[in-house]
């Protein structure tokens, strides 16, 4: 638990952009400069950018940053409010641990096959985003669960539109 504090998709998700402008300005550089282009960094920006999407996502929902249509539960009195929220929380964290599962056996399908440029590296590592972005999401759901439910407990109606604090 105390890893999942520290970790912060957004972050890896930005230092994978930063990566891939990199790549990109090696591949043009090695390409028009030096006219004998890279052959392995199409194949890289590709999948940093599968990584990017990922996280950023995982990022996006830990901040509550998705799109939410609220126009029928804003119309609701607090605690029924805090329990359609729960309710919908619960289905999208039986959603969230479908997903892990379907990126475990991805991933672990996948493991013998190499990527076709980068042939050292298994096409596992690809799938490997998957689970670690449900897993993060899994948590977060939980501790906004967590939280939504203590604070109606002590009596105050949570704000929903707070982030997620794990």
């Amino acid at each position: 638990m105390r890893l999942l504090r520290r970790f912060d998709e957004g972050t890896v998700a930005t230092l994978l952009m930063a990566g891939m402008l990199l790549v990109m300005s090696a591949q043009e550089t090695s390409r028009y400069v030096f006219n004998s282009p890279l052959a392995w960094t199409g194949e890289a920006l590709r999948y940093m950018y599968v990584w990017m999407v990922f996280l950023g996502g995982s990022a996006a929902f830990s901040d509550q940053g998705h799109i939410a249509m609220t126009v029928f539960s804003d119309m609701l009195p607090p605690r029924r409010r805090l329990y359609l929220h729960l309710a919908t929380d619960t289905l999208l964290a039986a959603y969230v641990v479908l997903l892990f599962y379907l990126g475990v056996q991805a991933t672990m399908r996948y493991h013998h096959y190499p990527l076709s440029v980068l042939d050292w590296v298994p096409y596992s590592v690809v799938y490997l985003v998957i689970p670690i972005s449900y897993a993060t999401m899994l948590v977060r759901i939980v501790a906004r669960m967590k939280r939504d439910w203590q604070d109606h407990r002590g009596d105050s109606m949570p704000d929903f539109t707070q982030k997620a604090v794990v």
